[in-house]
């Protein structure tokens, strides 16, 4: 049995605390980080979506929009990556499980990816046989891991390729989906380290590697936390690559068995609006968005001019960033709940976890994280209506 001496335990516990230190440095500098990428590209991208779907607009012009706005997403997933990475590093990667329609998460995968496999001429074939596709799951976070393994799919398969994503039921309680490309490949030594963090430059062509590295090492985290498994064959350099993912299914119940919501262009319910945003250009274009929509929109762009408004008119809803110039949305937030009754929805570069329960805590009834997703902010607007 080894005891050390007093200065020995000293450094060990100077060592720990000084660890202990670095590591929260480095969830602050992430947390700055995402919040410094993410701002400038909220704008970007509501702009660009929104005149993807003018019909006036002709459909060269549309399609280049839509490019656009695919590129910003993308961004905007390399981001996310960096901060799951420090949740799973931390153990913090939480799910929400629920029956959950396998099926209908690949189809709408199918959906996001169906024009970059189009731009290069890659197949898409769909062949959904499993009879018993109901899983218990945390239906974004699966939607995640099929959305990775298309995308790396499409982005490693030569023009004129193909894609094959196909279910079955190997046995009772059990579903397993395939997802075979005729890409380039990977070589026997690689094959162990697909599923590591930063290993895609060393693993694959440089002129096809654009990345991270992330997308699957944060998939096999999640498949596994759902019980599952996920593996990757393939006969060697351009002979293709098979990803294949077993998941325990469960009876389907039609009531809480659920996939995405579909996605809506607009909002159906009408609000009086308070948005608050120092950001000018996102204040400017989600408040054309909101106003376009039929919503009745006042902007400020500081806690003091929001005060202002609320004092003198009537609002149905808050919608504010978190870091405001004079203040922050959540003292805001808790005074306008307090003085007026309001609710709120959180927009902010901030995305972690520690972020989202200061926002929930504060009353907010949905935290959107930037670059803000319409769709998404239409979808949290609907459910804030109130019941008839």
């Amino acid at each position: 049995m080894w005891i050390g001496s007093n200065t020995e335990i000293d450094d060990v516990k100077r060592a720990q605390a000084e660890a202990e230190h670095a590591n929260r440095a480095k969830d602050k500098f992430l947390a700055a980080l995402s919040h410094e990428l993410r701002t400038p590209l909220t704008p970007v991208l509501m702009c660009a979506a929104a005149l993807e779907r003018e019909t006036a607009l002709q459909p060269e012009y549309r399609e280049q929009l839509g490019m656009m706005r695919r590129n910003v997403e993308l961004e905007a997933r390399l981001i996310d990556d960096l901060l799951d990475l420090t949740r799973i590093s931390r153990g913090t990667l939480q799910l929400q499980l629920e029956p959950t329609n396998v099926h209908s998460l690949l189809v709408h995968a199918e959906q996001i990816v169906r024009s970059d496999a189009r731009a290069k001429q890659i197949k898409l074939q769909f062949e959904l046989n499993a009879s018993a596709h109901s899983v218990l799951a945390d239906s974004g976070r699966l939607h995640q891991v099929f959305w990775n393994i298309l995308k790396n799919a499409i982005k490693f398969t030569p023009a004129g390729g193909e894609i094959i994503v196909r279910t079955i039921n190997p046995g009772t309680g059990e579903i397993r989906l395939e997802f075979i490309d005729t890409g380039i490949g990977i070589e026997s030594q690689f094959l162990g380290l697909v599923f590591d963090a930063f290993v895609q430059a060393d693993a694959v062509p440089s002129s096809a590697s654009n990345g991270l590295g992330l997308g699957m090492s944060i998939s096999k985290t999640i498949v596994e936390q759902h019980g599952g498994t996920i593996k990757v064959a393939s006969a060697g350099a351009d002979r293709g690559a098979t990803f294949t993912v077993d998941l325990a299914t469960v009876v389907a119940d039609s009531a809480g068995d659920v996939s995405r919501p579909a996605v809506r262009s607009d909002s159906h319910h009408i609000y009086r609006l308070l948005l608050v945003e120092d950001n000018q250009a996102t204040l400017e274009v989600l408040g054309r968005i909101l106003r376009k929509q039929g919503h009745d929109v006042m902007t400020a762009s500081t806690v003091e001019a929001a005060r202002d408004f609320a004092a003198n008119q009537e609002f149905d809803l808050v919608i504010s960033d978190i870091g405001l110039p004079d203040g922050n949305g959540i003292d805001l937030m808790n005074e306008l709940t307090a003085d007026y009754g309001l609710r709120g929805i959180a927009l902010s570069g901030y995305g972690m976890d520690e972020d989202l329960a200061r926002t929930k805590n504060a009353g907010f009834i949905a935290h959107l994280v930037k670059p803000v997703d319409v769709d998404r902010l239409n979808r949290v607007l609907e459910q804030a209506a109130p019941v008839a």
